[in-house]
């Protein structure tokens, strides 16, 4: 799935906005996103940017072949059986170190 850049430049600008980096860095990360379902948040993460998604599991399992990855936190929706999954990726870039320097 493709996700429209100018909607995840504006995400990943509020997630940083209170570092200081360059747009064309932003740009950067925007461009490298390629994950196969709607990202439904994303918030800055101590080590990179945190992405949120809300999946049934054979999408959790296509959201792990999407790499290079960070620490993944997966947590089950519904009871007794889930229906849904939160999972968030943590992602590093190397536009933010340079970016924060």
């Amino acid at each position: 799935m493709t996700h429209d850049v100018d909607q995840l430049r504006v995400g990943i600008a509020k997630a940083v906005a209170g570092r200081t980096i360059d747009d064309a860095a932003v740009n950067s990360i925007a461009q490298q996103l390629n994950f196969p379902v709607p990202i439904r948040g994303i918030d800055p993460c101590p080590y990179g940017i945190c992405f949120d998604f809300f999946v049934e599991f054979e999408d959790v399992l296509e959201l792990l072949k999407v790499g290079p990855l960070g620490p993944v936190k997966v947590f089950p929706w519904g009871f007794p059986e889930p229906d849904l999954f939160h999972v968030q990726i943590e992602r590093d870039f190397d536009e933010l170190p340079r970016a924060l320097g």
